[in-house]
């Protein structure tokens, strides 16, 4: 496998789920962003063939399926995978899932907590009787969770999209009484929370993290563009503390890299992209990147979900096709970009310190 040696720091990825509730899913339903499963896809049929050469089975989802039911299964992965570190966002799935901690414990790994905006909003929500007690309590509820926090993470691009509007708190404060249900969807309250989350990020210095391009079904994804953000960072909104798009953006990757190279403290992460992207396709869209972004602003990572099988998936497909995307290059300079985008980036930009320690 090439770059091998390399530990993995995962940019980006969401607890797995406690036995019961994996196997109330089709397994298949692990490797789509689509409500059902999607036996067809190339992504998928790579998927088997490549777990069953691990477990020495046929590749054939009934048998990938009775051979992983081992319980060292998630632990094997994780060290054939190299994965030395994995920041989470718990903000979902959170019924049935395992905690951060016993992520740490059964996967061999260290663990980071991301901080999700919208679901910490949402559960302020029942709470609080005015807009001036919300804002009030996310502040609080940012404060207490800030020694445990590594990021703050967004995804107002499936609430209302990236083209985030100054905010209006007459708008907002009218909004509040008829926001109901455990889904937040008011524009106007977006908005406003995205600012204070934007600007307490930045009085902290801490990284934002936010949902760019493709996702679940229910994404408008023409209004996951990362373009939308152009006027944030002319404003300042965004910028004064590292910025994490996520998903390589994609399809958007090309403006991605161009928003990287012109704004000094924006980052990308390959989650999602990788694994997901079958064969070539990966591939490009590192090319993409590679051919316009800083080296030194790209970032690892898998967007693991549910079952661990996707951590160890995105490890293996992101090498071969960072391996591919490199070629052109002297060997010496190849290692050095691999380094950097698979462990150093990360490593330097949330301060981690976990090559010799133990989880």
């Amino acid at each position: 496998m090439p770059f091998e040696d390399i530990p993995l720091i995962d940019n980006h990825a969401h607890p797995w789920l406690l036995p019961d509730a994996a196997a109330a899913e089709p397994f298949a339903r692990f490797f789509t962003e689509g409500p059902s499963p999607q036996r067809e896809t190339l992504f998928y049929r790579f998927a088997l063939r490549e777990l069953a050469h691990f477990l020495g089975c046929a590749p054939d989802e009934a048998s990938v399926v009775a051979a992983r039911n081992m319980a060292d299964f998630a632990r094997r992965l994780v060290e054939d995978a190299r994965v030395e570190a994995v920041l989470i966002d718990d903000g979902y799935p959170r019924d049935g899932a395992y905690s951060i901690a016993d992520l740490a414990r059964f996967g061999g790994f260290h663990t980071h907590r991301v901080v999700r905006l919208e679901r910490l909003v949402e559960d302020l929500l029942p709470k609080v009787a005015s807009l001036e007690e919300l804002v009030a309590a996310l502040i609080a509820e940012l404060e207490a969770a800030r020694p445990q926090i590594v990021a703050i993470k967004s995804i107002i691009a499936y609430r209302s999209g990236l083209a985030i509007e100054s905010p209006d708190r007459t708008a907002a404060a009218a909004a509040l009484p008829h926001v109901g249900g455990a889904r937040l969807t008011d524009k106007s309250l977006l908005d406003l929370t995205f600012h204070l989350a934007a600007e307490w990020a930045a009085d902290h210095h801490l990284p934002m993290h936010l949902h760019t391009g493709f996702g679940d079904r229910d994404l408008d994804l023409r209004l996951a563009n990362p373009l939308h953000l152009r006027p944030l960072f002319e404003r300042g909104v965004l910028g004064r503390s590292p910025v994490v798009l996520l998903h390589a953006s994609y399809p958007f990757t090309r403006e991605a890299g161009y928003l990287a190279s012109v704004y000094p403290d924006l980052y990308i992460d390959v989650s999602e992209a990788s694994p997901l992207l079958a064969g070539p396709a990966l591939k490009t869209t590192l090319g993409d990147l590679l051919g316009l972004a800083p080296v030194t602003r790209l970032l690892y990572g898998s967007d693991a979900w549910g079952i661990p099988d996707w951590l160890w998936l995105a490890a293996r497909a992101t090498r071969r096709a960072l391996a591919d995307a490199l070629a052109w290059l002297p060997e010496d300079e190849a290692n050095w970009a691999a380094r950097r985008i698979l462990h150093d980036n990360a490593a330097e930009l949330y301060g981690l310190s976990t090559s010799n320690t133990t989880p």
